[in-house]
C-alpha cells in the first residue's frame, strides 16, 4: 500500500472515530433526558425509558468496541502494518478496506472463516 492510500485510510478512520464520539455524546444527552423524566412518569413511561437506556448502552458498547478497532488500525498505519491479513499475511484489498477499514482478514480468509463457523453450527 502506498503513502497516498495510507493517508486516505488514516483520514477515513479519524472521521469515523469523530462520528462515533459525536454519536456517543448524543446518546448520553438523550439518556440524561430520559432519566430526568422518570421521576414523574407512569410505569409504562418508566419501562419504555429503561428499554431505551438498555438500547443506548448496547449501542455505546458496540461503538466503544469499534473505537478500539479504529485505534488499533491507526496504530498499524503508524507501524506500517495496516492492510495486512492476520491469517495469511497477504495485503487486504483496497476495495475491502474502503468498505471495512477495520478489517483484519483479506476476503479469501474471511470467507474461509465464515465457512468454518457455518460448518461448526450445523
Amino acid at each position: 500500500m502506498n503513502e497516498k492510500d495510507l493517508e486516505y485510510f488514516k483520514k477515513l478512520l479519524l472521521e469515523k472515530r469523530e462520528e462515533i464520539f459525536a454519536h456517543i455524546n448524543d446518546n448520553l444527552r438523550v439518556g440524561g433526558q430520559l432519566t430526568s423524566r422518570t421521576g414523574r412518569a407512569d410505569d409504562v413511561d418508566k419501562a419504555s425509558d429503561e428499554l431505551e437506556h438498555s438500547l443506548i448502552y448496547k449501542l455505546s458498547e458496540r461503538e466503544s468496541s469499534y473505537l478500539r478497532k479504529i485505534d488499533i488500525k491507526l496504530k498499524e498505519i503508524e507501524e506500517g502494518t495496516y492492510g495486512i491479513c492476520k491469517s495469511c499475511g497477504k495485503e487486504i484489498g483496497i476495495e475491502r478496506l474502503k468498505v471495512r477499514p477495520v478489517a483484519d482478514l483479506c476476503i479469501e480468509c474471511k470467507i474461509k472463516e465464515e465457512q468454518e463457523e457455518e460448518a461448526l453450527e450445523r
